[in-house]
């Protein structure tokens, strides 16, 4: 009986890895075979997510990404499709906070996704395979 739920060879992005449910979305991920792109501010989290993930055989990229600023979310998926390919999973895992500055009063939950999507879309008109967005909470 085949595995259902084997990921091998699939190239999945997820924000906000740093911690959490990102980190066990990615470690998870990862076992299933899928190659992972761990995307957060916070580089030093990512790097011990991406040692640990390595340790157990996964094959694992980081990406320093404020899914607030469209040039860091577009660096981020230029890199990830650099260095693994083509992305077909998101797991958008991004955490609820307050934005300072421009936009003050705003939450980054809802602005993250919309930036991340505006960036992934253009892969999409390109007829490359469809990315399949997968919130870890509702949208």
């Amino acid at each position: 009986m085949q595995d259902i739920f084997r990921l091998d060879g699939k190239i999945a992005l997820v924000t906000g890895a740093s911690s959490g449910l990102g980190n066990r979305f990615a470690k998870t991920l990862a076992k299933a075979g899928a190659k992972v792109v761990v995307a957060a501010r916070r580089r030093d989290k990512l790097d011990k997510l991406v040692q640990d993930i390595t340790e157990e055989g996964g094959t694992v990229i980081a990406v320093t990404m404020d899914v607030t600023d469209m040039d860091s979310i577009q660096k981020g998926y230029d890199e990830a499709e650099k260095h693994l390919g083509l992305v077909l999973f998101w797991v958008s895992r991004i955490r609820r906070w307050r934005i300072s500055g421009p936009g003050a009063g705003r939450y980054a939950l809802p602005t993250g996704r919309m930036k991340c999507i505006c960036v992934i879309l253009p892969a999409l008109r390109s007829g490359k395979p469809r990315i399949k967005p997968v919130p870890s909470r509702p949208i």
